[in-house]
């Protein structure tokens, strides 16, 4: 049976040295969906570059990634082991700067460090950026480490339920926050429509069944302006189109107000 559901995204960056790692993070996402989603009504998708990305032209290429990924993500896993990654011009590599990005948002962001012994082969200049990276953290973010597949499995998997908690409280907060504005802005328009119902004088206008007052042509609008020197304040109504003038006004209690036209 068809059933709606809230979709957050979880980009998972890292650098290229990590696959194994990016599967487990991708893993816990979906093992999170088959525990949560049914019964939350939210849905976690998980979000990966080598997948999701097409390709582009016209700026860096890490600026197309983000605008492609970043910029629509709700949540970011990184995860990294020996490299860093490579510069993008703006930032020590793309997973610093996709980490940046989520930072400036405002949104949460998980990182986990790998502390297994590293590749015989691997490049002590990345290694070395990725300790200075690590260390530029320490001042004001809490990250993760591990050793296996298996502990980064568990660590992600006990941390991804209290991210999605705190993304969805957040959420609603906001939300509560925007009805509790409408209510007030509702109950100031009433207030301004009782005090100047009786004194709309100007042709074309009238007070409807809400209380509303409504100006139905651009020349009422332009004798009540010429005539009681009153601007006027746009409320959102839809029950205005038949009159042919998609206006719904209320006159303000000062002489000063902008007017504007319902979408």
């Amino acid at each position: 049976m068809p059933r709606q559901s809230n979709v957050l995204e979880v980009l998972i960056a890292s650098p290229s040295d990590v696959p194994q790692h990016r599967d487990v993070l991708e893993d816990v996402i979906k093992h999170w969906n088959s525990i949560n989603s049914r019964s939350l009504g939210i849905t976690l998708l998980p979000v990966r570059w080598e997948t999701d990305s097409y390709p582009q032209a016209g700026d860096r290429p890490q600026a197309l990634l983000n605008r492609q990924l970043v910029q629509h993500g709700d949540i970011l896993i990184g995860v990294f082991w020996h490299k860093l990654g490579t510069p993008t011009g703006k930032a020590p590599s793309g997973t610093a700067e996709e980490i940046d990005e989520f930072r400036k948002a405002g949104k949460p962001v998980a990182l986990y460090f790998c502390e297994a012994p590293v590749p015989f082969d691997h490049d002590p200049k990345q290694l070395e950026d990725l300790k200075n990276y690590r260390e530029s953290l320490q001042s004001d973010f809490l990250y993760s480490t591990f050793t296996t597949a298996e502990q980064l499995w568990q660590l992600a998997s006990t941390h991804l339920p209290k991210i999605v908690h705190e993304v969805t409280k957040a959420s609603a907060k906001s939300n509560d926050s925007n009805k509790e504005g409408l209510s007030q802005s509702r109950s100031l328009d009433s207030h301004w429509v009782s005090f100047h119902r009786n004194r709309v004088l100007a042709a074309g206008t009238k007070v409807n069944h809400t209380g509303f007052v409504e100006i139905v042509s651009m020349l009422a609008m332009r004798e009540l302006k010429a005539k009681h020197g009153f601007l006027v304040r746009a409320v959102q109504t839809s029950n205005l189109h038949h009159f042919g003038w998609p206006f719904a006004v209320v006159l303000n209690n000062n002489s000063r107000c902008t007017s504007q036209t319902n979408n």
